[in-house]
């Protein structure tokens, strides 16, 4: 084999390596699932608390992230934020990941969001509205170090339990 054929492959493999392995990162990240971190039922208070949740990796592909946010919107100028920094999910595994909270009003956040726990479990009346609360959750990673790549998610507080409460039964890893 002629050698600058020999190294116009080896060239060749070595940009495109990190550039597949940048497309798989996302590929995977894209399939993320999340639930909750205690097997009984999800509660925003305990997720404040704990500082826990589980991460599913559905893909054949192990998934990085730099940032994971659950940023929970329940009145119009006040939010709390669940944040896990730089984390790994294996291909086709499950990790409970441990986090920081950070709130407006951290005593403020906890009594809504036991009386957000309390309406999914409907133990409780509604004095307030939960349809009119959100909670996006957004993943942030770099593609080859440089390009900064985010995935965001939103939903409305009672799509977000649903999600969290299905079980591991339904989980696809």
């Amino acid at each position: 084999m002629n050698r600058h054929t020999v190294i116009a492959i080896v060239a060749s493999i070595v940009i495109i390596s990190p550039v597949a392995y940048a497309g798989l990162n996302i590929f995977a990240l894209d399939r993320l699932e999340l639930r909750s971190a205690d097997p009984d039922r999800f509660s925003l208070f305990d997720m404040s608390s704990k500082k826990m949740i589980k991460v599913c990796n559905t893909s054949p592909f192990p998934a990085n992230f730099d940032h994971l946010n659950v940023r929970i919107v329940y009145h119009e100028d006040k939010s709390a934020t669940y944040s896990v920094l730089s984390q790994g999910v294996p291909a086709s595994a499950s990790r409970i990941l441990n986090g920081t909270f950070h709130a407006n009003s951290f005593p403020e956040a906890q009594y809504v969001f036991m009386y957000l726990d309390g309406i999914s479990m409907d133990a409780t009346e509604s004095w307030l509205d939960p349809d009119q609360m959100y909670i996006t959750t957004e993943i942030n990673t770099t593609i080859l170090g440089l390009i900064p790549y985010h995935l965001i998610s939103n939903y409305t507080v009672r799509d977000f339990y649903d999600i969290m409460n299905e079980g591991d039964d339904v989980l696809s890893c």
